[in-house]
């Protein structure tokens, strides 16, 4: 029996940590050697709403509830759904009635009740600790680093993470392991219906967030280049939110302001926008793993990449590779293939052969190994 506690479905509606999470209960609600169980209640993850491990264990609350949890977080900026959810997980962790637990992000709440039972500790990347300053004042390497000296098991999403933990704690390089993630777009499910409708003919796809890190600025002035030399090209952004005013303002400073869209999208429809890309670029300083890039090789979309962090390790020789800190680089690489059609497809079918060494079953096979590891008999 491993047990999950609430966190990061308290905090993510969508994202790469809750997608990871969601994609190994789905599998493992299908065994019968193996039983998760989510100590929360109302969560923010859409997709751990649809797994019936969540809907058996957590009924929703009520509408007043709900509502109350609403208005708390907004008017007062007590997020109340955050510490029932909290309770609720430190109440299970007390219990006992589990094998292993895996705390879904790093808060050490449950580490006075746990005792003597193990935890299994999942470790997405090393932002907080090599970016500080784009978290002033948060308390997540600190909450980390307790996390990890208490562990009894401690996995990383790449060897490039896992290279950065042992580095900048200091870990014992025998504690940590690697087990990558997999890709959960399923393009031959994606209809071409349900593609952001007035899509542009040409365009160069970006997918997420685009602040700090992600290196988006040096990005757009390297799309303006290859968008006043040609004409008929467009960027399109999926997900990240709205361009904020300072990023509107700068596509608008470069000329592209009326060639650049960002869209929220459903899965089916970033598939639509990967199959129909130039090209996908990464351009980020840091990523734990890079789970787009993944994506793009599945939905048949050649990839842009950073040389940096675990992109190289992740595209393989499946992906063009850039400098990220050199615009001159960039523009080189992303020229070199969006606007190249022989070269497009070669790097499509390098993808498509690439995509095939990660799977989430992989993935979750491999997780329950450590598992069973950890409990011993009492898996067996």
């Amino acid at each position: 029996k491993v047990l999950y506690d609430h966190q990061i479905f308290s905090m993510q509606p969508l994202g790469g940590i809750s997608r990871y999470y969601v994609e190994m209960i789905d599998r493992y609600e299908k065994q019968a050697d193996i039983e998760p169980v989510i100590a929360a209640g109302e969560v923010l993850t859409f997709d751990l709403r649809a797994t019936a491990t969540y809907r058996t264990q957590n009924p929703r609350p009520s509408a007043m509830k709900r509502k109350l949890f609403a208005l708390s977080k907004d008017r007062a900026g007590v997020d109340l759904m955050y510490w029932s959810n909290m309770r609720r997980s430190l109440k299970a962790v007390k219990k006992g009635d589990f094998d292993v637990f895996q705390p879904t992000y790093y808060d050490p709440y449950f580490l006075d009740a746990i005792g003597s039972k193990p935890f299994y500790l999942e470790v997405h990347d090393m932002i907080h600790e090599l970016y500080p300053e784009l978290f002033p004042g948060s308390p997540v390497s600190a909450w980390k680093k307790r996390l990890v000296e208490r562990a009894a098991r401690i996995v990383t999403v790449s060897d490039s993470t896992r290279s950065d933990l042992v580095r900048l704690f200091g870990v014992e390089p025998g504690r940590v392991r690697t087990i990558h993630q997999g890709v959960s777009l399923r393009p031959e499910l994606s209809r071409p219906q349900d593609a952001p409708s007035d899509l542009p003919e040409r365009y160069v796809l970006f997918v997420g967030k685009r602040s700090g890190y992600k290196n988006f600025d040096r990005f757009a002035e390297v799309m303006s280049r290859l968008m006043s030399e040609d004409r008929g090209l467009h960027l399109v952004c999926a997900g990240g939110g709205p361009f904020s005013p300072a990023e509107a303002a700068t596509l608008e400073r470069l000329g592209i302001g009326t060639r650049s869209r960002q869209s929220a999208v459903s899965d089916s429809a970033l598939c639509q926008l990967y199959a129909r890309a130039r090209a996908f670029v990464f351009p980020s300083l840091y990523e734990g793993f890079g789970l787009p890039v993944l994506e793009a090789f599945a939905c048949g979309c050649p990839a842009v990449l950073a040389c940096a962090s675990s992109l190289p390790e992740i595209g393989g020789d499946a992906a063009v590779y850039f400098d990220p800190q050199d615009a001159g680089s960039m523009e080189e690489a992303l020229g070199r293939t969006a606007l190249d059609d022989r070269q497009r497809e070669r790097m499509v079918a390098l993808g498509r052969e690439r995509v095939k060494q990660f799977s989430w079953d992989r993935t979750a096979e491999e997780t329950q190994k450590v598992y069973r590891e950890m409990a011993g008999s009492n898996l067996d």
